[in-house]
């Protein structure tokens, strides 16, 4: 699906341009700084784009430009963004363009389009900088392009909030003392942290599976994320069709994005707790 609509959309839009001169690449010196692994062409795939870092960062400073009319302070005002426009819902004026950096699918949706409409041979991440940034407002301004992104990521969105409130709604009848952050909290954009349950810090993802072999647990969630180094204390998956759940703590996990889980090692004696959510 993803493949048909880019292809699809390139064909149906005559504004996105190919490859520019190099002669217009020192606006991106304004954008992003470049590293040398920006010049190799060996690095045009998505999991070097995906982990850079300072592209997240060129994403966000081109949509500041573009809606500048629109950047204020969330609901606890703890994080500036865009706000008031395509929002998360009908009383939050957080926007969903907020967390387009740091969504993988839409940095994959960009990588393709540039691929399409670009089939020269030896091009480098720099060249693909500075396709979005020439072509930034066909892109994230308005039109078919930005309503698949929006939808893309508020799929994503809803999904992980819906996970949320299904923990929330449950625990809160038993008792349990729950602390929600409004969208655009800096415990949750900055710091990971999706919620307080009775004080303790919790990343909470939905729950596909839980598997083991003689060496390894593996647990498979959407879009699996590493948060070490974070104040998260403790990581929360939860399956919402059964109430199921597989908690463990922040630490000593390996990340396999190909197979969307969570890996932990069994000789470590890592504490995995399991169970059902009623039963708590």
């Amino acid at each position: 699906m993803v493949k048909k609509f880019i292809i699809d959309e390139v064909k149906l839009n005559s504004n996105l341009l190919g490859i520019i001169d190099y002669q217009q690449s020192d606006q991106l010196e304004n954008y992003i700084i470049l590293q040398k692994d920006d010049k190799n062409p060996k690095n045009l795939e998505i999991n070097y784009i995906s982990s850079n870092w300072k592209f997240a960062q060129f994403l966000n400073k081109i949509l500041y430009e573009i809606y500048k009319d629109n950047l204020g302070y969330n609901k606890d005002k703890s994080k500036y963004g865009i706000v008031d426009i395509y929002t998360l819902g009908n009383k939050i004026n957080w926007s969903i363009l907020n967390y387009f950096g740091g969504h993988k699918y839409i940095k994959q949706y960009l990588l393709d389009l540039f691929n399409t409409k670009n089939n020269q041979e030896n091009k480098t991440p720099e060249d693909f900088y500075l396709w979005v940034l020439v072509n930034m407002t066909t892109l994230f301004k308005e039109g078919n392009i930005l309503e698949e992104f929006i939808k893309t990521n508020m799929n994503t969105y809803n999904k992980g909030r819906s996970t949320e409130n299904f923990v929330s709604d449950i625990l809160e009848k038993k008792g349990y003392n729950i602390v929600h952050y409004p969208p655009g909290s800096k415990f949750d954009r900055d710091f990971g942290i999706d919620m307080e349950i009775n004080g303790t810090t919790y990343q909470v993802k939905q729950l596909f599976e839980v598997s083991e072999d003689d060496v390894n647990h593996y647990l498979l969630t959407p879009l699996p994320k590493n948060y070490l180094g974070l104040p998260v204390q403790r990581i929360m998956l939860v399956n919402t069709n059964n109430t199921t759940f597989a908690s463990f703590s922040n630490d000593d996990y390996e990340i396999d994005e190909n197979c969307s889980r969570y890996i932990i090692k069994k000789d470590i004696n890592k504490e995995i707790k399991q169970g059902n959510l009623n039963d708590l």
